[in-house]
């Protein structure tokens, strides 16, 4: 059985052919001109630079390396690779307009569109997207429900952040939370932060449902996430433990009633533009031990790469106390990953390739705890949740620790599997 590098190698090598073998825009070749306006899902040379990419940033990653030479830090040469194939994709991307940042303003539009005659989201920021088979339907009925408590939505199972995944959202200024410069305030804490965190999360307060029967509580209309509010209070799978909901995947305001179901697309991205720009900051800074390192023939360092994604959201550059060094560098792109690429599914095999996954924080689920400060009004508050929601008695309790241990950085194979042959071993620990 090959180690993770050598299979890596054998998956780099056929990325590398099918890159020199596909166009950059199916639209402007002979072939593609036959299926003009459908080709976009179809393989193209960026999509396989950015694979090639990623696939040699894991193989370079500490549990990759470990795996393969017992070494736990990140693999040089395999992260040099991984920085010249982003470099490749991204050079790409500049010059023929294939693939380019979505504006803020459309940011919504890169996850989901609601009632636009079953668009595509993802504009052109989306390299390659999931299955596109059922997709005015498979969501309408299943995931979008569990986004808001039984009260408002009234099957599924209830999804929701918990609250130290959000505290990950920092500051506008560009700090994070528990900077001592970042002046976030317990007594209003969703003012001034990340403008991302107002396009994601839903806070206490926010309206969440129109009351379009005229009986809909003023508690339900208006999130009520404080300690012992009406989301909270329902029984699990049906309410909302954690102090915070979603909304990145689905329009803010929601009810049964009002025609939403029928129209929300959501298509995952599996690969978008800016996961590639942060992808080639963590190759090119680790291949070099130097934020400001840059592939040749390529003009973006490391850093640049980071702050261009956080200059699209309105967010500052990193502080200069974060570039001190790589490590503190490297905390600052982790929180950044967090950030930009939350509840898209990076987060897990990341926590794992980073060697993080059974360390605290990462291994605990927190909820928020607080209070409504009663000196502002429902009127007030309601009117704007975000600099009016001020509160007391700000406190995290823990929902989950999970009992990890070092076998759980992989998973285990099929027993039907290892048993075919002796020399296919399980994996270590199962």
């Amino acid at each position: 059985r090959l180690n993770y590098q050598q299979t890596a190698d054998k998956a780099a090598a056929d990325f590398r052919h099918a890159a020199s073998l596909l166009p950059v825009d199916w639209d402007k070749t002979t072939a593609g001109k036959l299926t003009l306006g459908n080709n976009n899902q179809r393989i193209n040379k960026i999509m396989a630079l950015g694979y090639l990419g990623k696939n040699l940033l894991y193989a370079g990653s500490p549990l990759m390396n470990q795996e393969s030479t017992g070494n736990a830090t990140y693999n040089k040469e395999y992260c040099r690779q991984a920085a010249e194939a982003f470099a490749e994709a991204l050079k790409l991307c500049d010059e023929t307009g294939r693939y380019e940042l979505a504006s803020f303003d459309e940011y919504e539009s890169l996850f989901y569109t609601h009632k636009q005659n079953n668009k595509i989201n993802g504009l052109k920021e989306a390299i390659f997207q999931e299955n596109l088979v059922e997709v005015s339907s498979r969501f309408r009925w299943n995931q979008i429900m569990d986004y808001r408590p039984k009260c408002l939505i009234t099957s599924g199972i209830k999804v929701y952040p918990t609250a130290n995944y959000v505290d990950y959202f920092g500051m506008k200024n560009g700090l994070p939370l528990d900077d001592i410069d970042s002046g976030f305030d317990k007594t209003y804490p969703w003012k001034d932060r990340d403008p991302r965190f107002y396009k994601d999360i839903v806070v206490d307060g926010t309206k969440c449902a129109l009351n379009t029967k005229g009986n809909l509580a003023e508690d339900v209309q208006y999130a009520s996430l404080y300690t012992g509010g009406t989301y909270r209070t329902y029984k699990d799978p049906e309410g909302i433990r954690s102090g915070y909901m979603m909304t990145k995947f689905c329009p803010l305001l929601i009810n049964d009633w009002d025609g939403y179901l029928s129209g929300n697309i959501m298509v995952l991205s599996l690969m978008r533009l800016a996961d590639v720009y942060l992808m080639y900051a963590e190759a090119v800074a680790m291949a070099n031990d130097d934020i400001y390192a840059k592939v040749a023939g390529y003009d973006l360092t490391a850093l640049e790469a980071v702050n261009k994604i956080r200059q699209r959201a309105g967010v500052d550059p990193i502080a200069d106390k974060y570039l001190v060094n790589v490590d503190l560098f490297m905390g600052e792109l982790q929180r950044e990953r967090a950030v930009e690429l939350a509840f898209e599914g990076h987060r897990f095999n990341d926590l794992r390739r980073w060697m993080l996954f059974l360390q605290y924080p990462y291994n605990v689920k927190l909820a928020v705890e607080f209070d409504r400060d009663m000196s502002v009004s429902d009127e007030d508050r309601y009117a704007d949740p975000i600099n009016n929601g001020k509160v007391q008695n700000w406190r995290y309790s823990t929902l989950i620790e999970r009992k990890l241990s070092q076998k759980h950085y992989w998973l285990p194979f099929k027993r039907d599997d290892v048993n075919i042959y002796p020399e296919f071993k399980q994996n270590p620990g199962w």
